[in-house]
């Protein structure tokens, strides 16, 4: 084969190698940042429902308190207690309410649990995904310094042809000239 297409299938396999492993680098630091975001997002999303349910028992615990002190001003006076049915049945509509609102932060909660656990099984999942990457690059480095092995081979053997060749050489010229 002419020395000059043995280079350009020596540059070849560089490129080629060197693409695949810019790929696959490319590639996993494509996931690993889709995964941050996705992460981040819903940490965030928890953030704010615990905030919310933080929110929500403070404006049930301000309820009761003012069920307590309606309920003291009603045993003061006896005019009052008209007054005091109405509000107590309003509270108790305000309570139910906050009982289904209660309910309702609960169930959030219970989801905000089961999201964690999912988060943790994804971010499990992309543990074993950035292993899976990790040794998929360690393979295409062996891959790489085999080939690097091969290309050294066959230089060292051309180089040795050359070498012979360039002795053929010479040895037909002496014959030549001891013919002539």
């Amino acid at each position: 084969m002419h020395p000059s297409w043995l280079e350009i299938l020596s540059k070849v396999d560089t490129m080629v190698i060197g693409s695949i492993v810019g790929s696959v680098i490319l590639a996993f630091i494509l996931v690993v940042a889709i995964f941050s975001f996705k992460i981040k997002a819903q940490q965030d999303h928890i953030r704010d429902l615990q905030k919310e349910i933080t929110e929500r028992d403070q404006h049930i615990q301000a309820r009761q308190e003012e069920l307590a002190h309606v309920r003291r001003e009603a045993s003061d006076a006896q005019t009052i207690m008209e007054h005091f049915q109405q509000q107590e049945e309003t509270i108790i509509k305000e309570m139910m309410v906050l009982r289904e609102e209660l309910k309702t932060a609960q169930e959030r909660a219970e989801k905000l649990r089961r999201d964690m656990a999912r988060s943790s099984e994804e971010k499990n999942a992309l543990k074993h995904t950035i292993e899976t990457f990790r040794m998929e690059l360690e393979q295409a480095e062996a891959e790489v310094e085999a080939a690097r092995k091969r290309n050294e081979f066959w230089i060292t053997q051309i180089s040795e042809l050359r070498t012979k060749h360039e002795a053929l050489k010479h040895k037909l010229t002496l014959q030549e000239g001891r013919t002539a």
